[in-house]
C-alpha cells in the first residue's frame, strides 16, 4: 500500500493527474463498485474532496470523494531508514582537512 492515513498525495494516475488530495481513512464497503469499475480487492482511500472518475465500463464521469491506492503518491519526509550508526556517521563527520 502506497499511502497512510492523513498523507498529502500526488494522483499519478486517471483524470485527476497532478490533483493534491488528502487520504482520511481507507474505504470500507463496495458502494462505488458499480461507479469505479475497480473490484473491491483494490484499496480505495476516501479523500478530503471530490475528483472526476471515468467508470472503465460504461465510460461514464462520476464525482467521487475516493480513489484506488495505486492511483496516488503520498507526499510525506522519506521513512527514517537509517541505521543509528549510519546518522553518527553523519551529523558527526570531521571537517575536511585543506591540502
Amino acid at each position: 500500500m502506497n499511502c497512510k492515513s492523513g498523507d498529502l498525495a500526488l494522483v499519478v494516475k486517471g483524470m485527476n493527474v497532478g490533483k493534491m488530495v488528502q487520504c482520511i481513512r481507507l474505504f470500507e464497503g463496495d458502494t462505488y463498485r458499480g461507479v469505479t469499475g475497480f473490484e473491491r480487492s483494490n484499496p480505495f482511500w476516501l479523500l478530503d474532496r471530490e475528483v472526476v472518475w471515468k467508470n472503465t465500463i460504461t465510460g461514464e464521469l462520476f464525482n467521487v470523494d475516493m480513489l484506488p491506492d495505486s492511483s496516488l503518491l503520498p507526499i510525506r519526509p522519506p521513512d527514517d531508514d537509517v541505521k543509528s550508526n549510519e546518522k553518527d556517521e553523519l551529523y558527526n563527520c570531521k571537517p575536511c582537512e585543506i591540502l
